[in-house]
């Protein structure tokens, strides 16, 4: 029951018996910009559950876990969820529930991660989440590690990484 934002930050590797291995908003509506949400397990959205509005900007939503419904992302009725520049796992059983989902300029790629087994969740050089954030939602400086968080990746242009980790070449 809170509005609250959440930047530049790692929800990874946690489990829950309910619902939302990552985050559980419940009559919630966060912001999450630069985030990654990796790991996580949950009966119902094993990455997010959701009975309220989120708003994720640049944020990854990827290989989580869910025993019923929603691997990723798990919506009930009535609820939105909107990513903007994310990259989620949209395959079966990844975004379930019956409220609303809109993407927008998102991938739905892995993000190819260091080592996620090893809960290393930096961007390899080959990831599809590189320079492919939107500049506009950064309001720091600094990544998760204390780089730089605006870069050029190898693209040509200096634009944000989606994840908490900016890569650098």
């Amino acid at each position: 029951n809170s509005d609250l934002t959440i930047t530049n930050c790692i929800i990874a590797n946690n489990t829950a018996s309910g619902r939302g291995g990552g985050i559980d908003c419940d009559n919630s509506s966060p912001t999450i910009t630069n985030c990654t949400i990796a790991g996580n397990s949950a009966n119902n959205g094993g990455g997010i559950a959701c009975s309220g509005s989120v708003i994720a900007n640049s944020t990854i939503i990827f290989g989580n876990t869910a025993g019923n419904n929603g691997n990723e992302i798990y919506i009930w009725a009535g609820s939105t969820v909107t990513l903007n520049y994310c990259d989620y796992a949209n395959g079966a059983n990844d975004v379930e529930g019956t409220g609303t989902v809109t993407p927008s300029n998102c991938i739905t790629l892995d993000p190819e991660f260091v080592n996620a087994a090893a809960f290393d969740y930096h961007l390899q050089g080959t990831s599809p989440c590189i320079d492919k954030g939107n500049n506009a939602y950064v309001t720091w400086s600094e990544d998760i590690d204390g780089n730089a968080r605006i870069v050029d990746g190898g693209s040509g242009t200096a634009t944000v990484d989606i994840g908490a980790y900016e890569y650098k070449p």
